[in-house]
């Protein structure tokens, strides 16, 4: 999965029209809110140091020297609030003007909820996290011997 992401970060670069040359790329990961907390830092200090060398991608002659000189780890879903179509601002920004919101990441099997506060990760516990997903848990498993699957 990490040298998969040196590949993809080297053809974004190519397919968007950068020429060869040096880059220094952030990289931002998410792990599953129930974990950031006790494993944000141990994963972290792994990446770096996996990706503390330079990687090299050539394509047609072109040769892309990759560096990744910061990565952050933050919750899933938690950067789709950086993500904006052309044109727009990124929804973060709304978001720092508010002191509460959630964000709700829905999987094919999981719903994780985070909590902002002014565009910052909310100092909530994880309590809220375990109790959310432990009641979805518990109405998934209601669901399936009641026969209702499909509908949740």
């Amino acid at each position: 999965m990490l040298l998969l992401t040196i590949f993809a970060m080297a053809m974004t670069l190519r397919d968007r029209g950068y020429q060869a040359g040096n880059y220094g790329i952030e990289l931002s990961v998410g792990l599953p809110p129930i974990q950031y907390n006790a494993l944000a830092g141990r994963y972290r200090k792994k990446l770096v140091d996996y990706y503390a060398v330079d990687y090299i991608f050539r394509h047609n002659r072109a040769e892309y020297c990759l560096n990744i000189p910061e990565i952050k780890v933050y919750p899933q879903g938690f950067s789709a609030l950086f993500a904006s179509l052309e044109g727009e601002k990124p929804l973060i920004l709304e978001l720092a003007k508010e002191p509460n919101a959630f964000l709700v990441d829905i999987g094919s099997g999981t719903v994780d909820v985070i909590g902002v506060e002014y565009g910052r990760l909310s100092e909530a516990d994880e309590h809220l996290f375990t109790s959310f997903n432990e009641c979805y848990q518990r109405i998934r498993i209601s669901a399936i011997i009641n026969g209702y699957y499909g509908a949740i």
